[in-house]
């Protein structure tokens, strides 16, 4: 079974409008939340950048971390897009 681009783009589109509008919107605000973190880490705000540095195991650390940034921001980004949906009353 090989991967298609083609394939995929088929089964996307073919998913009903909200949930590829809600799945778009999760998407976006987790890669927020990862450039944030990766942000955060980089300037070394409170020291995070040095505690990851000397972490014994640095995939679990940055496992934890990207991912509860990631999570956190996707869930208020996709909470914050459903809160805005303008239904047209025709």
């Amino acid at each position: 079974m090989s991967f298609s681009p083609v394939k995929l783009w088929a089964r996307i589109t073919g998913l009903p409008q909200l949930i590829r509008y809600l799945a778009f919107h999760a998407i976006v605000g987790a890669m927020i939340g990862i450039g944030l973190a990766a942000g955060l880490l980089m300037a070394d705000v409170a020291g995070i950048g040095t505690a990851f540095a000397r972490a014994d195991i640095q995939f679990i650390a940055g496992f934890v971390y990207f991912g509860s940034f990631a999570l956190t921001v996707s869930a208020c980004v996709t909470g914050t897009s459903v809160m805005f949906i303008s239904w047209d009353d025709d």
